[in-house]
């Protein structure tokens, strides 16, 4: 096995994983903020 394929393989793994907790924070992020909105209005 390539030790520089192996590094690579596991940067592409970390970096996807970065944005899915990104996404997932930006959507709660929203659900959280129409929340306040709904109870604001």
């Amino acid at each position: 096995m390539n030790m520089k394929l192996v590094i690579q393989n596991m940067s592409m793994k970390f970096v996807n994983a970065n944005v899915f907790v990104n996404v997932r924070n930006q959507a709660v992020n929203h659900v959280s903020h129409v929340k306040l909105k709904v109870i604001l209005a």
